[in-house]
């Protein structure tokens, strides 16, 4: 039995080993004149998303792609765009990201102080506002100070070590002492369970709020402010990577006010994102 556990041992470490050597650093595309760009990604209908055959659409892959393009063009660089791994659960997504050196890793990643100090960001490729979604059956709200009357007896929901879970905890301290916050792995789970289960509300980035219009869940979206900003998304890298580089050049204002960027987001988002994109 211990060399059978020996032998599965050295099999994953050999298959994490030629993993990490197949994908390249920019230094060594730069030097060769061609290389792979490993990605995991953390899966969000509209920004990256598998349909049943296994292909991948999204806003995220419409960017790779033109980046791809921007290198070729500019350096004359060829680059494989590698899909390595889906990771469901964000929080594992994040340290996956943290510890895996010449990956990028795409998705619902938002842009903060605390997640510079272990992983580096390109440039935002958009904003998101941030919502308070509920079973459609619950009562309207518009002001959070309504929370603990209209929301009474009922959970909070939201993704573990997300921004969002910070926004929920202001709310329980500020309006709501008595709330039960109730952590979970994605946000197409936390959409999932309010579904199943009217007695709960959440915080939700409008990014997600558009797989559950598409999806037809039972849930509503409340008219209040959870942010006076909206929130920033980046693709993001382990801090010893060099792939920052070429990124800074691609991902300008330029890049994001360009007719191919807005029609990535009409074709990925829906036209009525556009307007609440800050360019």
């Amino acid at each position: 039995m211990k060399k059978l556990l020996l032998f599965l041992t050295c099999i994953l470490v050999l298959i994490s080993s030629v993993e990490s050597v197949s994908q390249d650093s920019w230094s060594t595309v730069l030097k060769k004149g061609e290389g792979t760009l490993g990605i995991i990604y953390y899966q969000q209908p509209g920004l990256i998303q598998k349909d049943n055959k296994g292909e991948l659409s999204g806003l995220c892959i419409a960017i790779l792609n033109d980046f791809a393009d921007f290198v070729y063009k500019k350096y004359g660089k060829k680059i494989t765009l590698k899909y390595v791994a889906e990771e469901p659960v964000f929080s594992t997504f994040l340290e996956k990201v943290k510890t895996t050196p010449n990956i990028i890793g795409i998705g619902n990643i938002t842009i903060t102080p605390e997640r510079k100090k272990f992983i580096q960001f390109t440039e935002s490729y958009l904003t998101n506002p941030v919502i308070l979604l509920s079973h459609k059956s619950a009562p309207d709200i518009t002001a959070l100070d309504q929370c603990a009357e209209k929301f009474k007896d009922y959970t909070a929901l939201v993704i573990g070590q997300s921004t969002h879970e910070q926004y929920m905890a202001s709310i329980k301290k500020n309006y709501y002492p008595t709330l039960t916050v109730k952590k979970i792995s994605s946000g197409l789970e936390v959409m999932d369970e309010m579904a199943k289960k009217p007695k709960t509300f959440g915080i939700i980035d409008l990014t997600e709020y558009i797989y559950a219009v598409r999806s037809k869940l039972p849930l509503k979206r409340h008219a209040v402010k959870i942010t006076e900003k909206n929130e920033e998304l980046g693709f993001a890298m382990q801090l010893a990577n060099d792939w920052q580089q070429p990124w800074k050049e691609f991902l300008t204002k330029e890049y994001k006010q360009s007719l191919t960027y807005r029609k990535h987001i009409v074709n990925n988002l829906g036209s009525s994102f556009l307007s609440l994109v800050e360019m």
